[in-house]
């Protein structure tokens, strides 16, 4: 099974898209996870300091794959 962690800045337009890649998950069995370390992949909706934090939540871990 995939846990997908969604790593995003809270706000109105981020809230937006981050619903419909839960919704896009929920169709595919995808379960989205509330805990970094629950996931097998870290997904980074945002532009590129969106993508750098999230590598950072991570320590810079190259066990949990980050897609931007």
């Amino acid at each position: 099974m995939t846990n997908i962690y969604l790593f995003y800045k809270r706000t109105a337009e981020m809230d937006t898209y981050a619903e419909m890649f839960r919704s896009k998950a929920k169709q595919y069995g995808i379960t989205i996870v509330d805990n970094v370390h629950e996931t097998n992949v870290i997904a980074s909706i945002g532009g590129d300091n969106a993508f750098l934090q999230a590598v950072q939540k991570t320590n810079f871990s190259l066990i949990i794959p980050i897609l931007a």
